[in-house]
């Protein structure tokens, strides 16, 4: 810098808009209130995910012994039983 210059102050773009610190506080509260309903919707979501899984679990069960019942004759002389 030459003798007799002022030095270059750099405004940040916050400060150019005009933001204060109050109105920055109030966003960051209002950013962890938003985060916290998302977080609350995602564990939610998580929930119903495991819920279904275990209702789907369940149709595989019964349509895999459904299949194998269909694929298996009955038969009047099963094992145990007295013969007719």
């Amino acid at each position: 810098m030459a003798s007799g210059e002022e030095p270059v102050v750099r405004v940040r773009s916050s400060e150019r808009r005009g933001y204060d610190l109050p109105s920055m506080e109030r966003l960051l509260e209002r950013c962890d209130k938003n985060i916290a309903v998302f977080q609350e919707a995602i564990a939610k979501e998580e929930r119903l995910k495991e819920e279904y899984s275990g209702i789907v679990r369940v149709l595989k069960e019964k349509a895999a012994a459904e299949a194998l019942a269909a694929a298996v004759p009955a038969s009047p002389h099963a094992p145990g039983l007295p013969r007719l």
